[in-house]
């Protein structure tokens, strides 16, 4: 009996059922797959048996994915394929080349295959269509990066700087952050894209979270982005007055804004700054008439008490905490509390 999908012919497989006889009496809960389903599993399960590593099998894993696209040992299995054809387009180019130079009579008459540059664009841009239906999927992207490996290795001969990322990577990170800013797994390949490729303190990726920060001073997501790029390498080429001044600019566009109060920490810290620099800064934020103010910035309260701290003024600071507690911040008066025990006790 004939068995096709698409144009590739599977009348030579023997199906494995996902349903098998010997289980069913041990089964505790049977997922009601839809009958289309249970079919291509049970083609795809005897490509897998027998470990091949072909066009259709290629073909059989789109399907699948088509269904699930969260189905890891599919994607697992797609990479094998992929791998391992382009590695033969890449031996039949290599086959050629030989060929044209070898003298005449000698040429092989059969012509290369599909080269390992199309087989990989190809297998790009299919991933980045299947990212744009699945954007919670984050299988879709460890396979991306696992793309982009090969194409460095069989392409590029190894040369990272090679692979064009504003061409392929910027566009289509920027349509799904616009479409969802906080998606956690296309910010996570930004971030592997700064890693593999050195972007730390790169022009465009700074270009980029100031964009989105302007459009949103609150996108956390942003701002840890930024961090990573400006503080995550092993040098800083950011010239750091102008990025703590950045920073101050945006807090004054927004006092409740946690984020970027972090983030202004989140320097200090990281490059052992004494916060009691930023007492001047805090005071724009505080006092008698701003505890009034329903936009009130605790933020600045806190990192006052924290000021306090480090400066040995004890009782002014769990003054501070106690004000957050019983008044700014009530809702966690208990955390306040303890703060404030902390802060007077050391």
């Amino acid at each position: 009996m004939s068995q096709k999908f698409g144009d590739y012919d599977y009348s030579d497989l023997e199906p494995l059922p996902l349903d098998s006889p010997e289980t069913d009496d041990i089964i505790l809960c049977r997922i009601m797959y839809s009958e289309e389903y249970k079919t291509l599993m049970s083609y795809m399960r005897a490509l897998m048996a027998k470990n091949e590593l072909s066009e259709r099998a290629l073909y059989m894993t789109e399907l699948v994915i088509g269904k699930v696209a969260a189905h890891y040992t599919v994607w697992e299995y797609r990479y094998k394929i992929v791998k391992e054809l382009a590695g033969e387009g890449a031996a039949d180019n290599a086959a050629e080349n030989a060929a044209d130079n070898a003298p005449d009579g000698l040429q092989d008459s059969q012509g290369p295959g599909v080269s390992p540059s199309t087989i990989l664009q190809r297998e790009l841009s299919w991933c980045g269509r299947i990212a744009l239906e699945n954007e919670k999927n984050y299988q879709i992207w460890h396979y991306r990066q696992l793309i982009i490996g090969l194409m460095i290795d069989l392409l590029y001969g190894g040369d990272s700087s090679s692979y064009d990322i504003e061409k392929e990577e910027y566009p289509i990170i920027s349509k799904m952050i616009k479409d969802d800013e906080k998606n956690y797994h296309v910010w996570s390949h930004r971030r592997w894209l700064v890693e593999t490729f050195k972007l730390h303190s790169s022009k465009e990726e700074l270009r980029f979270t100031e964009e989105l920060l302007i459009q949103d001073v609150r996108n956390n997501s942003a701002w840890n982005h930024r961090f990573f790029v400006i503080f995550g390498g092993k040098t800083m080429n950011r010239d750091l007055d102008e990025e703590i001044e950045f920073v101050k600019l945006q807090i004054e566009k927004s006092p409740t804004n946690p984020s970027s109060w972090n983030y202004l920490r989140g320097i200090y810290k990281k490059m052992g700054l004494n916060i009691g620099e930023l007492k001047g800064f805090v005071d724009k934020f505080i006092g008698k008439e701003k505890e009034k103010e329903d936009n009130l910035s605790v933020q600045a309260f806190e990192l006052l008490g924290e000021i306090y701290e480090i400066e040995n003024e004890k009782r002014k600071a769990g003054e501070v905490y106690e004000l957050l507690g019983k008044k700014l911040d009530v809702i966690r008066v208990n955390y306040w509390e303890q703060r404030r025990l902390l802060a007077e006790s050391n």
